[in-house]
């Protein structure tokens, strides 16, 4: 993968926007030349730490990766596609003042653009010339290549809802989980959390004001149903009704979960799920439109 990575950093700083070629073509017959062993070592360190979350320097300063950013890499890490990781690496070897601030803005840029670019277009072309073009912007401090945009992102928007249940929904749901804890979200959530349906899957009319099946059907997969949640708290909760699983929401370390214990109801039925979710699109989409 480093080389791979490392081949768009080499056709960044050569204003190269073309498509992937083979690896072996690109760098024995046209590139072995660029290639700078000191630097794959430096990027491949700097993916090291990235996955393993260690807090080692990045390059030869005093640099950590922030909290703050593994949030947003975190929620890149569930897109459905690496074409992220090309611009990052392409980020590490460019002319950088404030690694995490400069690092940070880049994140959140990647996260609004991809995510939104996926709900018009849920392809990987769909983004692949926007995505070189970027890197090359990136490499060059903006002097050339161009930024990543949205003409139609107002459609977009009317559009989030329709991808509750989707390769992009653990993304999204990871996304608003931080976005609404803000700095109350001290930790990291685990990269192995499970979607939890807070109106079960499994359930009894008795338990939910006679909600009938088809009925319930109907918004189990809705955005404004699902959150995060520790696999094994999610595990142990199980099946329960609302009232029940909220004394394990509140064992959980993921602030919107331990909030939701705080409900004041002991039901969770449709009227909670559509303003729950309204809330988590206006909030989507506040976070698009700022970093678009």
């Amino acid at each position: 993968d480093i080389f791979r990575y490392y081949s768009r950093v080499i056709r960044a700083r050569n204003e190269n926007t073309e498509k992937e070629i083979a690896l072996r073509r690109f760098y024995l017959k046209e590139h072995l030349k660029d290639v700078d062993l000191d630097s794959l070592i430096k990027l491949a360190k700097f993916w090291f730490e990235i996955r393993n979350q260690s807090p080692t320097p990045v390059k030869e300063d005093n640099d950590y990766i922030s909290i703050e950013c593994r949030k947003y890499i975190q929620c890149l890490n569930h897109y459905p596609n690496d074409y992220w990781k090309y611009v990052v690496s392409v980020f590490f070897f460019s002319e950088y003042k404030e690694f995490n601030e400069e690092f940070l803005s880049l994140l959140k840029k990647l996260v609004a653009f991809l995510f939104a670019k996926f709900i018009e277009s849920p392809t990987v072309n769909a983004i692949k010339t926007d995505v070189f073009k970027f890197c090359v912007f990136v490499y060059w401090r903006g002097k050339k290549g161009s930024m990543l945009e949205l003409p139609n992102k107002d459609e977009v928007f009317k559009n989030i809802r329709l991808f509750s249940n989707s390769k992009l929904t653990k993304s999204l749901i990871l996304l608003h989980s931080y976005l609404v804890a803000g700095d109350d979200q001290k930790e990291l959530i685990s990269s192995t959390f499970d979607i939890e349906h807070i109106f079960p899957k499994k359930w009894q009319d008795t338990n939910y004001n006679s909600w009938d099946l088809k009925e319930a059907e109907s918004y189990l997969e809705r955005l404004g149903n699902k959150i995060p949640f520790e696999s094994r708290l999610n595990i142990q909760a199980g099946n329960g009704y609302f009232g029940k699983k909220k004394e394990k929401y509140a064992l959980s370390k993921i602030y919107e979960v331990k909030k939701l214990s705080k409900y004041e109801k002991s039901d969770w039925n449709k009227e909670d799920i559509e303003v729950r979710e309204t809330q988590m699109i206006d909030l989507l989409q506040s976070f698009f439109s700022k970093n678009l």
